[in-house]
């Protein structure tokens, strides 16, 4: 059932909060139709708020969310002729005080958004502090819509024990292996890379002293050392462990960090650094510290990272980079290699993922309308794929020719999408726990021990949950 907007509508100011600038957008073109999406339940009427203005506040940490936002506003603004929508949006970051702000909020009764976007390593808190009780279980069931998603991708918003969903996801973060595909062959290498032994064999010819002066100039790969803040984690080890189909905490509750999978991821990762030596340790291979700093001079030559990576960093980084980088699966683990891990067969891990949840309030029934128009329409999640680039999250749009046959221009015109598309389905789920907030702590703590191999990865792993175990008992 379709609903257009017939009825010219006021200009549409939207406030957007960041760095304290608020800045105006104009609203869409008076003769621009807005429908409501086929795919959702009908639209809801809303009497009891009709000739009102309705201001939506939402707070999150990605620009990208925001110019997103910024569009459903003005459209949902369309949708509903008779009632005043506005969007007030802030920017908040990183995930850490985005929550210290709604926690603070949520205790004083004051000044609480109608939405925020929680990331999934940040769940935890919510479900550790109670916190859980001031948001809207999303009534995806109710309305048929939990089917449209994979089972994966909505399991980080499942409070535990319960399967209640307490948030809509905003992409679907799969990891895939960057790489610079110039400086492969140039090393004597022939990408795509198929097992982990060929990328270690392959990582020993382009790890090298270039101009002779006896240290190494450049590396494989580069791994995060310090883990200087709970939303900075060791990035390289979770895709590893996830490929592995291993789990922090069981859907059951039991915390299981110190498995023999997570133990030979870590151990993995280290050996990258120590035993092979093809990857270069660093403060922090997220943003624009010294890890980026080495893609951007061309120092490092891959990278495992997720899908929002491209546009997020890359584009942003090293523009001057386009057509020179290339996106594979991960290579596969084989027993009895160099490597000598058995995989499962999986060829993708998982890195971060944020949620949008709503906190209750006398309006959230149509924050929710609004919610839904955003992230579980198909038809808008296809759009928002062309806008932004981030992958949608439903099933459809994943499927949808918009997706599978996007070329990506800055990989040289690769076919992006369908190597996204043939990933997700293999994503293994990922359960949270009130044992993630001590979980960060210890892995800020205790990395860098790792890493310079100070701790072996069984050693690493069993520190790891003892602390945990000790932190919440």
């Amino acid at each position: 059932m379709s609903f257009s907007c017939m009825k010219p509508k006021r200009i549409l100011t939207v406030l957007l909060i960041s760095s304290f600038i608020l800045v105006s957008f104009s609203g869409l073109a008076q003769d621009q139709e807005v429908s409501w999406p086929n795919d959702l339940p009908p639209q809801q009427d809303f009497p009891s708020l009709e000739g009102q203005k309705v201001t939506i506040e939402i707070w999150t940490h990605d620009p990208l969310y925001i110019e997103w936002f910024n569009q459903t506003i003005k459209e949902f603004d369309r949708l509903y002729s008779d009632i005043e929508v506005e969007g007030k949006i802030s920017q908040i970051a990183p995930f850490q005080s985005l929550l210290d702000k709604t926690t603070a909020a949520i205790v004083s009764g004051e000044g609480l958004p109608d939405i925020i976007g929680s990331g999934n390593h940040t769940m935890g808190r919510i479900w550790e502090k109670g916190l859980y009780e001031a948001f809207m279980p999303l009534p995806l069931r109710e309305e048929g819509l939990y089917e449209e998603f994979y089972e994966p991708i909505l399991t980080p918003a499942k409070r535990p024990g319960s399967t209640e969903v307490y948030g809509l996801p905003t992409d679907v973060p799969v990891t895939v292996l960057w790489y610079r595909e110039d400086i492969l062959e140039e090393a004597g290498c022939e990408p795509p890379i198929e097992t982990w032994d060929e990328y270690v064999e392959c990582g020993k010819k382009v790890t090298k002293d270039l101009d002779g002066d006896g240290s190494t100039d450049r590396w494989m790969t580069v791994m995060t050392k310090n883990v200087s803040s709970p939303d900075v984690v060791p990035y390289q080890y979770h895709p590893i462990r996830r490929q592995l189909g291993s789990q922090f905490f069981t859907e059951e509750g039991e915390i299981v960090i110190a498995s023999e999978e997570n133990a030979k991821a870590a151990q993995f990762i280290s050996d990258l650094v120590n035993k092979w030596e093809i990857a270069k340790p660093v403060a922090n291979a997220f943003g624009g510290n010294s890890g980026q700093a080495l893609f951007k001079e061309g120092k490092a030559a891959t990278y495992l990272s997720a899908t929002w990576y491209l546009d997020f960093l890359m584009k942003a980084y090293y523009p001057d980079q386009a057509g020179k980088w290339r996106a594979q699966a991960h290579p596969k683990f084989e027993k009895g290699g160099l490597v000598d891990i058995e995989g499962i067969g999986s060829r993708t891990g998982k890195i971060g993922g944020t949620y949008m949840m709503i906190l209750k309030s006398e309006k959230q029934d149509f924050v929710w309308e609004f919610l839904k128009y955003s992230y579980a329409s198909s038809e808008n999640l296809i759009r928002y794929w062309e806008k932004i680039h981030y992958l949608p999250t439903t099933k459809k749009a994943l499927d949808s020719e918009e997706v599978t046959g996007f070329r990506s221009e800055y990989l040289g015109g690769q076919k992006l999408g369908e190597l996204y598309s043939e990933l997700v389905p293999e994503l293994q789920p990922e359960y949270t726990h009130i044992g993630l907030t001590p979980l960060k702590q210890s892995l800020m703590d205790h990395t860098p021990k790792l890493i310079d191999g100070r701790l072996t990865g069984q050693e690493w792993v069993k520190l790891l949950e003892e602390e945990v175990k000790s932190m919440i008992e």
